[in-house]
């Protein structure tokens, strides 16, 4: 087994400009199922970083979920990387009480979607 120690070196020929300092420490992936292609600025603006980081940035607040998600734009190509939101001493209730709030949202879907508070994000 191979083990690996601080930051994988970054090839010569992708040079990488961090948006923070902290960002070189995270470990990026690169979405190539949902953004083959390179992403122009446009398409980082308004479909990565508002639906991708925004989106789910709500999403896991509402559901007090213990993770966040970070989305960068590197060197033309999408990348995101999840990282805790809380220390490993909440890290247990933070998964129970996202758990609980996923399920009773879930158990409710049906419901919002015939009563129309999903149908306004749909068109209908």
């Amino acid at each position: 087994m191979i083990e690996q120690h601080g930051t994988i070196p970054t090839p010569p020929d992708f040079p990488v400009a961090w948006e923070s300092p902290d960002d070189e420490r995270l470990f990026w992936t690169r979405d190539a199922m949902h953004f083959p292609n390179p992403v122009n600025e446009l398409e980082d603006e308004f479909f990565v970083r508002i639906s991708q980081g925004n989106g789910f940035a709500r999403a896991t607040a509402t559901y007090d979920m213990p993770v966040r998600m970070l989305v960068r734009r590197i060197n033309n190509y999408l990348y995101s990387a999840v990282t805790p939101a809380v220390g490993p001493e909440e890290m247990e209730a933070r998964e129970k009480s996202a758990q609980k709030k996923i399920g009773v949202a879930m158990a409710r879907l049906g419901e919002r979607w015939r009563g129309g508070t999903c149908r306004r994000s749909r068109g209908t």
